[in-house]
């Protein structure tokens, strides 16, 4: 009886603090995306974090450098554990033998920092772009995350990457060997940030000649 009456209590003050930091805390929150041509963001209220993806310019000429920031926040003044759910439904792609095609800096499994991934797409063939050159099984932390990403109070975790060019190989089944660069051609291109909790934030860049 004491026992029940205990777990009661603990699971009515779990839902108050709940309460408090989606409705009280935080009353203006929206999930509603929000965006404009150089930032795009992501909120989800009741797991209380936010996705962010900036563009550092909305055109650029070829032969130039893309500066990308990605950004994931959490808005509670609290440590925060969130759970992993699973990343977005994003088209042609795939986690198999596919992780050349996220932008990543050259550290191996200390990815991901912050916990998101940036792929980008040939907008005019809908084609993915190959970003990198890693063997997955030097990519594996991204296949094998815990279950749940630990937050410290108000973290917002933060990355930049720049971006020229993509590469192309002849091996398909192992892309990543004798991949030759080249400079991003003319054209219209989609950035997209996801997260594993199933956020998506997208944006586009114009390469003019």
């Amino acid at each position: 009886m004491y026992v029940v009456l205990l777990v009661g209590v603990i699971l009515l003050a779990a839902i108050g603090v709940a309460y408090y930091e989606y409705d009280v805390a935080n009353p203006n929150c929206t999930s509603a995306p929000s965006s404009s041509s150089l930032i795009a963001t992501v909120t989800d209220c009741k797991l209380g974090t936010s996705l962010t993806l900036a563009v550092k310019e909305a055109a650029l000429r070829g032969g130039s450098n893309q500066t990308l920031y990605l950004s994931v926040k959490n808005a509670f003044s609290r440590a925060n554990n969130v759970t992993y759910v699973g990343f977005p439904a994003l088209p042609s792609f795939t986690f198999v033998n596919a992780t050349v095609y996220l932008l990543v800096h050259p550290n191996g499994c200390q990815i991901p920092i912050p916990p998101a991934f940036i792929l980008i797409y040939n907008a005019t063939s809908g084609k993915l772009l190959q970003l990198n050159t890693y063997s997955p099984t030097l990519l594996t932390c991204v296949g094998n995350l815990p279950a749940y990403f630990h937050f410290t109070a108000n973290q917002n975790l933060t990355g930049f990457f720049s971006i020229g060019g993509y590469y192309t190989s002849i091996n398909l089944s192992e892309p990543w060997l004798n991949a030759t660069y080249h400079t991003l051609p003319p054209g219209r291109y989609n950035a997209i940030a996801f997260d594993p909790w199933k956020h998506m934030a997208e944006l586009n860049f114009t390469v003019v000649p």
